[in-house]
């Protein structure tokens, strides 16, 4: 893969110390060591913004709004432009 992008990154001395010692216990460079670190934690923020969760009782009461609609109120019945909806 082509890089094409920097970023650039400020920290203290202490805090470099410590991510560049960690990368060494990995066999990675600084950079490979940040770059896999933030992806990995990219990835699982993503996960958990696009999938939603429910528990058993939000589970169970929205298979059975889509299984039991409940009828239109008056509100979508003026909406579509009918009272027979």
């Amino acid at each position: 893969m082509v890089k094409t992008t920097r970023i650039e990154l400020r920290v203290n001395p202490d805090d470099k110390e410590l991510i560049k010692k960690a990368a060494e216990l990995n066999g990675l460079s600084l950079s490979a060591y940040i770059i896999s670190k933030i992806l990995s934690s990219a990835k699982k923020d993503m996960e958990q913004r696009e999938s939603i969760i429910l528990d058993n009782n939000d589970r169970d009461f929205f298979y059975n709004l889509i299984e039991n609609p409940p009828s239109p109120n008056k509100a979508l019945q003026k909406l579509m432009g009918s009272s027979s909806i």
